[in-house]
């Protein structure tokens, strides 16, 4: 029989969601300041140039991290393997999901593993007569290998370019 499991958002979880993405897009613009010794008119435009496009590289994650955190930062989720259910919030506002209620399981992540916020995916639980559910990549590493046996109905997976909750 499998555990229950509890995702929530943990310090640890964003920092191996995000780390890739900062690490990539600031470590040349690092490399290009301190590889210039002299500041003259060239040099500077050069480093804005580097720095303004690496940060173009970065916008798109910090933009799903934040939306992310806003559909998850609230409160933990419980999975009961045993009682079936989906529990989301705290003792005093809790929601019970009831698994033989859901409709529709989507999985949706990046098209391509080479964009840097190809860490940003999540699942979307719709049940009836009740609000979708999203868990994403920020309260869960292994999001796929979990959320893969939640019985019900078939998983659609949903491969798009910006992994972007609507």
């Amino acid at each position: 029989m499998l555990q229950d499991r509890i995702f929530k958002i943990s310090f640890l979880q964003q920092l191996l969601v995000l780390f890739p993405s900062i690490a990539i897009s600031c470590l040349p613009v690092i490399v290009v300041i301190y590889l210039y010794d002299g500041i003259n008119e060239i040099d500077l435009i050069v480093k804005i140039i580097v720095s303004l496009f690496l940060f173009l590289f970065l916008v798109p994650s910090i933009f799903l991290h934040i939306q992310y955190l806003i559909y998850n930062a609230a409160s933990p989720v419980v999975v009961s393997w045993e009682k079936q259910t989906i529990e989301v919030g705290k003792a005093e506002a809790k929601r019970i999901y009831h698994m033989n209620d859901l409709e529709e399981v989507i999985y949706c992540r990046a098209i391509s593993s080479k964009l840097l916020y190809n860490s940003y995916r999540y699942y979307k639980l719709s049940f009836r007569d009740a609000p979708p559910l999203y868990i994403t990549s920020l309260m869960v590493n292994d999001i796929e290998n979990i959320m893969e046996l939640v019985p019900g109905p078939k998983t659609q997976k949903r491969f798009v370019l910006f992994p972007m909750i609507k």
